[in-house]
């Protein structure tokens, strides 16, 4: 029955003198009004709320079994109750119900009626002012529909979505924060988010926040959600305004625990690769596309008097000639997937023109030369000039430029 409840309205009377005179304005104003004899149950129809039926000029008894007849066998039960309680009670009443129109159809209405003044003076009366309401509840069902829908989407989704307030209370949580966090959405709505976050990562989350507030601008951090288990689980997050949607933001988190982890492999590559290129006697760097460096081993820092920390994130053209720079450019533009390597001959210079000489660079096998050997080709290094560099192209598996690696030779 009525999905809205039945609701009590002011007791209010209302004279009626005859029933024609009200149909005769009811007709002439198009309304679709009932007229209830509650002593005898019979009721009449204006002719707007007979067509709202489907009767079309065919005739309608009026008794109270034909009424029933025409009420929704969902709402029937419920529609009597009502009836019930306007009569034992002389009370107006509210309420919506479905009926079945001549063609079967179902047509929502929406029903006010009140008690007339005949009541009192023996002859009891009910007036009903009916309205059709089926878009409403037809765009209500389909509302309800898209909404399970995205319910649906959502719970599957590998994706976390919150709605949240200005002090970081979620207002909403997506059905999918079930089977990523454990917790049933309904769960979290009042708790606040900073309650999920590891303690060393709060201040981070609480900035995000801030900035958002001050720059209205989406904030993107990365940082740990507590799971139902007590673990905690990292995320790649976006903080947005969503005055759209009625609240302060929208947090949006995404698992990001394969990339954590490969992140950490490549950390771990990466030092055993640094480990590798120090040990060697050739100068090793490497940079991207754009000239960026993103390593050098100690032999290229020691040859420039660089520290290692200051290293990464600088240019080429900070060390080396204008000369040096512009011939590398030309041997990386040959480079293919296919031709990755070229060798050239090469004699590094600084910026001022200065020869670049290497210092210290015999490392290897330490413990199978003297100490008088090792001092010798030292000094005689130190004399000689980078003779053959090595560039290679990095590429990824579909052939895409990753980044550029020279190696350097006596």
């Amino acid at each position: 029955m009525p999905q809205q409840p039945v609701t009590r309205t002011p007791s209010s009377v209302l004279t009626l003198d005859a029933r024609s005179p009200l149909m005769t304005t009811a007709d002439q104003l198009n309304l679709a009004i009932a007229v209830w004899d509650l002593q005898n149950m019979e009721v009449q129809f204006s002719p707007a709320l007979a067509h709202l039926y489907g009767f079309h000029g065919r005739s309608f008894r009026g008794r109270y079994e034909d009424f029933l007849s025409h009420v929704h066998p969902a709402d029937r039960r419920s529609v009597q109750d009502v009836i019930r309680f306007a009569i034992d009670l002389a009370q107006p009443f509210e309420v919506d119900y479905r009926i079945l129109n001549s063609a079967g159809e179902v047509v929502w209405i929406s029903s006010k009626a009140q008690i007339s003044s005949s009541w009192r003076g023996g002859k009891p009366e009910l007036i009903e002012v009916i309205q059709d309401v089926t878009p409403r509840y037809q765009a209500r069902k389909a509302l309800a529909e898209n909404n399970a829908q995205w319910d649906a989407l959502l719970k599957k989704s590998e994706e976390l979505l919150f709605q949240l307030d200005p002090e970081a209370y979620f207002v909403w949580v997506s059905p999918s924060c079930q089977h990523i966090l454990g917790y049933p959405s309904d769960e979290l709505v009042g708790e606040n988010l900073l309650n999920l976050v590891q303690d060393e990562e709060l201040q981070k989350v609480i900035l995000a926040f801030k900035a958002l507030q001050e720059r209205s601008l989406p904030q993107s951090f990365q940082h740990h959600l507590r799971l139902s288990s007590g673990q905690y689980l990292p995320v790649q997050s976006m903080l947005r305004q969503g005055d759209d949607l009625g609240t302060f933001a929208v947090l949006s988190c995404r698992e990001i625990t394969a990339r954590v982890n490969l992140q950490s492999v490549l950390d771990c590559m990466h030092a055993a690769y640094s480990a590798i290129a120090d040990t060697s006697v050739d100068l090793v760097y490497r940079f991207l596309p754009n000239g960026t460096l993103t390593f050098a081993n100690s032999v290229f820092l020691e040859s420039f008097d660089l520290p290692g920390e200051a290293i990464v994130g600088i240019s080429l053209s900070d060390f080396l000639s204008n000369e040096e720079c512009d011939r590398l450019q030309q041997i990386c533009a040959r480079l293919t997937p296919e031709r990755a390597i070229a060798s050239f001959q090469w004699q590094i210079k600084t910026r001022d023109g200065d020869r670049l000489q290497r210092r210290d660079l015999q490392r290897r096998d330490l413990q199978r030369q003297d100490l008088q050997r090792r001092d010798l080709q030292r000094r005689d290094l130190q004399r000689r000039d980078l003779q053959r560099g090595y560039c290679q192209a990095l590429f990824d598996s579909d052939g895409v430029l990753l980044e550029y690696q020279v190696i350097g030779q006596e």
